[in-house]
């Protein structure tokens, strides 16, 4: 797996040192879309950036929309980089930027560790939208415990169950783990992503990788909530 080996520059053990944390919304289709991404792929690792409004002034950070990028393509820097520069033009015509990146690693073993070419695009948009941009990564504990409430049928976040990503934000060069109450996500994002699941919408998410094969594969997938 192109994610295996680790970064000196991504901490997923280490407690968070910073004195404080940015609040972090995630929206419904955001998280939906990153869900959708990871179910589809979910023999390969994914990756894709997240876009939004970063409120220096409060602190507050709005997670609006996610853009899947790849499932095959990961660690090539030049696909990254296309990839990256017609999302910025596209989002920034709408007064929105990129403001971090997410992804899910192909085996469980792996959970947060992120390869050095994921952390450099990770840096890369932090260089670009400022020091609140951040990472999502899929903990993989939580996305089987999403994978079994799709199974049993329930309607949403039951038993002390969490969100299937966690905040990594970057302090001392190191990119860590902040609290878990840095991140808000929208209260019915649960319940519509695993009535999506069951639907097998997931079936209709395109990322950049079969953008490129087909280029009727809409990367925005503007109908994915419809």
């Amino acid at each position: 797996s192109p994610w295996e080996g680790g970064s000196p520059g991504f901490d997923h053990a280490a407690p968070w040192a910073g004195m404080g944390v940015a609040k972090y919304s995630l929206s419904q289709r955001a998280y939906v879309k990153l869900l959708l991404h990871c179910v589809k792929h979910a023999s390969s690792s994914v990756n894709g950036v997240l876009i939004g409004e970063i409120d220096t002034s409060s602190e507050s950070v709005d997670i609006v929309d996610a853009v899947p990028m790849f499932h095959s393509h990961l660690s090539l820097a030049a696909m990254a980089e296309v990839a990256l520069t017609q999302i910025d033009d596209h989002f920034a015509k709408k007064g929105l930027q990129v403001i971090g990146y997410y992804h899910a690693n192909e085996r469980v073993a792996d959970g947060g560790v992120i390869s050095t070419a994921s952390t450099k695009l990770a840096d890369r948009i932090l260089a670009n939208s400022g020091p609140h941009s951040c990472v999502l990564l899929v903990n993989p504990a939580s996305l089987k415990a999403f994978g079994e409430r799709v199974s049993s049928g329930s309607s949403g976040s039951t038993g002390g169950s969490k969100c299937v990503v966690d905040l990594y934000v970057k302090d001392d060069k190191v990119w860590k783990a902040a609290p878990d109450a840095a991140l808000q996500v929208h209260g019915s994002a649960e319940g519509i992503a695993l009535d999506y699941v069951r639907e097998k919408r997931y079936a209709r998410i395109c990322d950049f990788d079969e953008h490129l094969e087909n280029l009727e594969c809409d990367w925005l997938n503007p109908a994915i909530m419809d």
